[in-house]
């Protein structure tokens, strides 16, 4: 039996996953998908797969994956006692159920591709391959793995930098960040120092001194935003994002509808627009230097 490597522990740029987190979301889509399943059943036919990965792991993160103060968007809709943000442990896998969120069925969306090209179909069965969906899990919820921290963002100001991005190739930083207005967290907080944030977006990687509202005290967040491009650890900036993004989308749809790249592009546009509009009232947003909208 092979033990994973360490390289699988950062996230992969198409998906926004680590493989444990991979295998997690395939492991409850393929045992009712979005009817919820006793999480106990649903990490024992994950381990029988997966048996390098130990059960209390994969639940552990069934739940992260389930709680928005760690997922702002969950791809896991839990039913029962998943602890809360204060630290309260969640309840025993024999107690909780688990079922796909609308952002976790938005990220398998298109699992299966054509009959007529079986070679290239993706199945729940390999839980290792990357989820085809569009749902830019990476951008909005972000990553905290190991070393590696992506910031989490709002679904609509993200759907709505992609599509600038996808209509206009040449656009800028300064372009994009007029659409990206800054993070977003569990709680809504004011970013102290708006040239950090700059730093971060455009290279990848600094400090970002935030404040909880109605909080004296200031948290500092070390971003690397770090993921595996190509099988490769790469940094990352906000262009380069989303760019993998759009590179990821575009690979996946060319392969389930074979038309002319700027036939993608509109499908990856109108998919764009009916997340942000779905997603358009979860959450709120923290705005650079400011208080949150």
């Amino acid at each position: 039996m092979t033990t994973p490597t360490t390289a699988p522990t950062l996230p992969d740029v198409r998906d926004g996953l680590t493989t444990i987190e991979r295998i997690t979301v395939r492991a409850v889509a393929s045992a009712r998908g979005d009817e919820h399943t006793r999480s106990s059943r649903t990490v024992a036919q994950a381990t029988r797969r997966e048996p390098h990965y130990p059960a209390a792991e994969l639940y552990a993160t069934l739940t992260r994956l389930a709680q928005p103060w760690n997922t702002p968007y969950p791809l896991i809709d839990g039913s029962g006692d998943f602890g809360t943000a204060e630290g309260a442990p969640a309840a025993g896998a024999t107690v909780t159920h688990a079922a796909l969120s609308a952002a976790g069925q938005a990220l398998i969306d298109e699992l299966e591709l054509p009959e007529d090209d079986p070679g290239q179909r993706l199945h729940l069965k390999a839980s290792g391959q990357v989820l085809p969906g569009p749902f830019p899990h990476l951008l909005a919820n972000g990553s905290t793995v190991g070393d590696s921290t992506f910031l989490p963002h709002h679904v609509g100001e993200v759907a709505a930098a992609i599509t600038h991005r996808l209509q206009h190739p040449t656009s800028t930083l300064a372009d994009i960040r007029a659409l990206v207005h800054g993070p977003e967290f569990a709680t809504p907080a004011a970013v102290v120092d708006p040239a950090q944030l700059d730093a971060i977006y455009e290279t990848g990687r600094g400090s970002l001194r935030i404040r909880p509202d109605g909080d004296t005290d200031e948290i500092t967040i070390d971003v690397d935003a770090t993921a595996m491009v190509d099988g490769r650890p790469k940094q990352l900036s906000l262009l380069d994002q989303i760019d993998e993004y759009l590179e990821h989308r575009r690979s996946v749809l060319r392969r389930k509808h074979r038309k002319h790249e700027s036939a993608l592009d509109k499908i990856i546009a109108h998919d764009l627009s009916e997340l942000a509009e779905q997603f358009a009232a979860d959450r709120r947003t923290t705005i650079s230097g400011g208080s949150p909208a």
